[in-house]
């Protein structure tokens, strides 16, 4: 597990922000008590402002004392693709999950299907993965199969090295 800097994004925060946020937290009660709840509500959408730039400091912290994607999706409950395409703009020259951990990665293809020949050796069809298998949510693989309708034709394929972590079956 990769270890914190000395100075952090989030403490930086915490030492900026931190009377801040005790305050809103006090004006939604008080305002609440009152039946203010618009004032109530400002104060909540001033917390959740607040909650999205703790986890974008957490990110950056987390990104400067050696975390990956694969760690920071996990943190995050989010598929390592996805915590990259959130946080992608948290620091500089941040390779994307497949540059950092290839034997992962799933590669997607789609097209017509006779234009594919599905061998063992080239993957498995995503179609064998069943509808509610976790890969046929993530962004990408949902714009390929979109795409894919268009043509009538749906068509996908995970990379046999990926084969056994997605549990497909050649």
């Amino acid at each position: 597990m990769p270890k914190a800097l000395p100075v952090t994004h989030t403490d930086d925060l915490h030492q900026r922000a931190g009377a801040t946020l005790g305050g809103a937290l006090e004006r939604a009660a008080a305002a609440v008590a009152a039946s203010d709840f618009t004032r109530a509500a400002t104060a909540a959408q001033q917390l959740a402002q607040y909650a999205q730039h703790l986890q974008t400091a957490v990110v950056r912290d987390a990104l400067a004392a050696g975390a990956d994607w694969w760690q920071l999706g996990e943190h995050l409950g989010l598929h390592p693709q996805a915590a990259y395409e959130q946080h992608r703009g948290a620091a500089e020259g941040l390779r994307p999950p497949a540059q950092q951990r290839p034997q992962l990665a799933v590669v997607c293809t789609a097209g017509l299907l006779a234009e594919h020949d599905q061998v063992a050796e080239h993957g498995v069809d995503l179609d064998d993965l069943g509808d509610d298998h976790s890969l046929t949510q993530d962004p990408t693989v949902a714009r390929l199969r979109a795409a894919a309708e268009l043509l009538d034709e749906v068509h996908g394929r995970v990379m046999p090295e990926t084969r056994d972590a997605v549990g497909g079956a050649p």
